[in-house]
């Protein structure tokens, strides 16, 4: 798992409030869970049907 922490903090530097955020390696979601915290909209993709499957419930 990716630490939210470490997203955070690239996220907040190398985007603003808006932007879009894309995370082709999705997985459990941290990075566009955190994203969408900051204010920035986002896109994740996975190709693990599971993951897909998990981020569409939550």
């Amino acid at each position: 798992m990716f630490p939210e922490e470490l997203a955070q903090r690239v996220i907040k530097l190398f985007s603003f409030k808006g932007d879009i955020v894309l995370d082709p390696f999705n997985g459990v979601r941290t990075t566009t869970v955190v994203a969408k915290r900051l204010g920035r909209k986002y896109v994740g993709i996975d190709i693990s049907e599971d993951y897909c499957r998990n981020a569409k419930k939550g």
